[in-house]
C-alpha cells in the first residue's frame, strides 16, 4: 500500500522482497520436512550460527584487526562474523542461542529418561548413544553461540537475549506459579551476582551506562557530543529523524525500505549520515510505513506468538521444547527492535527458516 506514493519505488519493491523470500522460505520448509523430521531443521540453524559464533570468537582474540572494534583496553575486539558489523552478529546469536539451548536440555532430559529407566546399560543402546551425542553437540553449540553473544558486545542483543531468557523462563513450565518463582529467583541471582562483585565489570559498566544514557537523554540537537555518548547520541538523532519523518507521512510513510531515501530531508544538525533505517525498527517502519504498516506488523507477530503458545500447550518433548526456544527468539527480535534493525545482512532468511520450523511443528497430522 505504500509504495505507489514511495519517494524510490525500486528500494520499496526490494524491501518488499526479503518478507517475500521469508514466506517462500517458510513454504520450502513445510514441503521438504514433516514434523517427525523437523530435528533436521533445527540441527541446519543452530549450525549454522555455531559456525557464525566460531568466526566471531576468532575476530575477538585479534583474528579482526579492525582498530575501531577495539575493546576491553584495546585488548580484544568486538565480534562480527561474516556480517560486518558486530549488532546484526549479536542478534543473530541471541535469536539462535534459545533453540540451541532447549534443545540441549531436551536431548539432556531424554538421555537422562533412559538412565532411569534401564540403568548404565541405556548408554550401550544405539538409539541412547545418538541422544547423548545429539545432547553433547547441541550444548557445545550453546556454549559456543553464548559466547559469540558476549563478543559481540553489542547491548541491544545482551537486553534481547535478557528478555528471550525471562520469556522462556515464563513457559518452561505449565503452571504460572513455578514460572513466576523461577523467574524471581534468576533475577535475584542477577542482582547478587552484579552487587557482589562477581559479573564482570566490564559488562556490568556496559549495561549500566548504556540504560543511564538512555534515561537521561533529551532531545538530540541540544546535547554535546562526546565519545562516550556518540553511540546512543547517534540513535536518539535517527530516532527524532525517523519520528519527523512520520509526523509528515501519518498513514502510508515514505514508502517502505524509503527511511534512508528520506533522511537527507530529516536529518538532525551534527548528523548527516543515513544509518540505512532508525535503529528501532518500530519507528522505522511508522516512517516508512506509517501507522497502517505498523499496525499489520505488531499484529502479525502478536498472531505468530500466539500461534507458538498454542504449539506449546498441546505439544510434549522435543516439540515442546522447540516452542519455548521460538518463543524465546520472538521475545529477543521483539526487545532488540528498539535499538535496531534485524531485518539485515540476510537475518530474514534465518527468521523465515525460524518461522518455517514453526509452520512445521504446528501442522496437524491428517490422522489428528
Amino acid at each position: 500500500l505504500s509504495l505507489p506514493g514511495a519517494i524510490s519505488i525500486g528500494v520499496g519493491l526490494e524491501e518488499l522482497l526479503k518478507w517475500i523470500e521469508m514466506i517462500l522460505l517458510v513454504s520450502f520448509c513445510q514441503a521438504l520436512y514433516r514434523r517427525e523430521e523437523a530435528h533436521w531443521l533445527v540441527f541446519a540453524l543452530t549450525l549454522a550460527a555455531g559456525v557464525q559464533a566460531i568466526i566471531g570468537l576468532y575476530e575477538f582474540f585479534g583474528g579482526s584487526g579492525a582498530a575501531h572494534l577495539w575493546i576491553l583496553d584495546n585488548r580484544y575486539f568486538r565480534a562480527f562474523g561474516t556480517f560486518g558489523q558486530p549488532n546484526p552478529f549479536g542478534g543473530f546469536m541471541g535469536l539462535v542461542l534459545p533453540l540451541a539451548f532447549v534443545t540441549a536440555l531436551g536431548y539432556g532430559n531424554r538421555v537422562w529418561q533412559a538412565l532411569r529407566a534401564d540403568g548404565w546399560r541405556a548408554l550401550w543402546q544405539d538409539q541412547t548413544q545418538i541422544i547423548l551425542l545429539s545432547t553433547v553437540f547441541y550444548s557445545a553449540m550453546a556454549a559456543v553461540i553464548g559466547a559469540g553473544l558476549v563478543a559481540s558486545w553489542s547491548r541491544g542483543a545482551w537486553i534481547g537475549f535478557a528478555a528471550a531468557l525471562a520469556g522462556m523462563i515464563l513457559f518452561a513450565f505449565r503452571s504460572p506459579v513455578k514460572a513466576l518463582a523461577l523467574a524471581a529467583i534468576a533475577i535475584l541471582g542477577v542482582f547478587v551476582l552484579g552487587s557482589s562483585g562477581l559479573l564482570p565489570a566490564s559488562m556490568t559498566e556496559r549495561m549500566g551506562s548504556f540504560l543511564e544514557e538512555f534515561t537521561t537523554l533529551g532531545d538530540a540537537r541540544g546535547l554535546d557530543i562526546t565519545d562516550a555518548n556518540y553511540a546512543v547520541l547517534e540513535r536518539l538523532a535517527h530516532w527524532q529523524s525517523a519520528a519527523l519523518i512520520a509526523a509528515d507521512y501519518p498513514w502510508l510513510g515514505v514508502g517502505f525500505g524509503n527511511y534512508e531515501v528520506a533522511y537527507p530531508r530529516y536529518s538532525l544538525l551534527n548528523w548527516p549520515l543515513a544509518l540505512g533505517h532508525a535503529h528501532n525498527y518500530y519507528l522505522n517502519l511508522l516512517a516508512e510505513v506509517g501507522l497502517v504498516g505498523l499496525t499489520a506488523y505488531i499484529f502479525a507477530w502478536g498472531m505468530i506468538l500466539i500461534l507458538s503458545i498454542r504449539l506449546w500447550r498441546r505439544s510434549a518433548g522435543l516439540p515442546r521444547a522447540w516452542s519455548v526456544g521460538l518463543l524465546g527468539a520472538w521475545f529477543h527480535l521483539t526487545i532488540h527492535s528498539l535499538v535496531d534493525k534485524l531485518y539485515v545482512n540476510n537475518l530474514f532468511l534465518h527468521l523465515g527458516c525460524m518461522l518455517g520450523l514453526l509452520a512445521v511443528l504446528f501442522a496437524i497430522d491428517e490422522h489428528h
